[in-house]
Parts: structure tokens; sequence; C-alpha cells
């Protein structure tokens, strides 16, 4: 159970990485001097280094949904929907 926990609250931190994550992507300031160029490739690379921070964490998340879902665990039905929120393309937080 406390695996359970762990995986939802592991799963709420992904979550609003992913709704940061949008909200930078549909950010469509181009910058209008130089220093607010070099501002925005600054965030765009500290990013980078953030995305690939969370992407093992999200395929552990996903092999220990697997896991829950092919188990049969009683929340299987509940850590299928949450773990599809995670795909980028279908949480929408902006």
């Amino acid at each position: 159970m406390s695996h359970l926990r762990g995986g939802v609250v592991c799963l709420c931190v992904l979550l609003l990485f992913v709704c940061c994550l949008q909200a930078f992507l549909a950010n469509e300031d181009l910058g209008d001097s130089l220093d607010s160029v070099e501002a925005l490739i600054k965030k765009h690379e500290d990013f980078e280094k953030s995305l690939a921070a969370q992407e093992e964490k999200i395929k552990a998340l996903d092999e220990f949904a697997t896991k829950l879902i092919e188990g049969q665990h009683y929340a299987a039905d509940d850590v299928a929907q949450r773990r599809a929120m995670v795909s980028v393309g279908t949480l929408k937080c902006y």
C-alpha cells in the first residue's frame, strides 16, 4: 500500500511538471533585445536539463503503473487514468 501512495505522490509531482512543461512550450516570446534572448536561451537550457532529469522518473512511474494494472490491483483503472494524464498531449494546464 505504501508503494501505491509513493507512486501517487510521484505522479502528482510529474503532473505538475507536465503542466509547467506545457506552459513553457506554449510561450511564444522570442525576446526583443539581446539580453532577453540570452535569458530565454538560459531558460531553454535549464528546461532541457529538467526534462532529462524527469525522463527517468516518468519511465519508472510508467513501469510501476504497468505492474499494478497487469497485477489487477484494486485501483488499476485509476492508475491507468492517471498514467495517461502524464502524456504531454492529454493534460492541459495553461
